[in-house]
C-alpha cells in the first residue's frame, strides 16, 4: 500500500489550502486506487491562516465586517478554539488558562 502527504499551502486568489489538498486527493484516487493520503493544509501565516489553525484546534470560523486600510467594510474571518482543544503544553507556554475560548485573528484578511 502506498501513503502519500500532501502538505500545500494556498494558491493564491484561486484555491485555499484545504482545497488543493482535496483536489490532489481526489486526483490521487482516481489514479492510485487504494491510496492512502493524508492531506494537511499548510500557512505561512497570511491568508488563509485561521481557517487552517482554526480547524487544525478543532475551532469554528465566523465572518465578520471589518474596517480595511481604506477605511471600507471588509469581510473576514476570525476563529474561536475553546481552550481545551489547546494541547497543555502550548496553553502553558503562552499563559493561557486552561478554560475558555480563544480568539485568532488574522491582519492579512482586513
Amino acid at each position: 500500500m502506498m501513503r502519500v502527504l500532501l502538505a500545500f499551502d494556498k494558491f493564491k486568489d484561486a484555491l485555499s489550502a484545504g482545497e488543493v489538498c482535496a483536489v490532489a486527493t481526489e486526483a490521487l484516487a482516481s489514479v492510485a486506487p487504494g491510496v492512502e493520503v493524508d492531506a494537511l493544509p499548510l500557512t505561512d501565516g497570511g491568508d488563509g491562516f485561521v481557517e487552517i489553525l482554526v480547524g487544525a484546534a478543532g475551532g469554528e470560523c465566523r465572518t465578520v465586517s471589518v474596517c480595511g486600510p481604506r477605511f471600507l467594510p471588509v469581510a473576514t474571518a476570525y476563529g474561536r478554539v475553546p481552550l481545551s482543544h489547546v494541547p497543555p503544553a502550548v496553553r502553558e507556554a503562552c499563559g493561557l488558562p486552561d478554560r475558555g475560548v480563544l480568539a485568532v485573528v488574522e491582519m492579512a484578511g482586513a
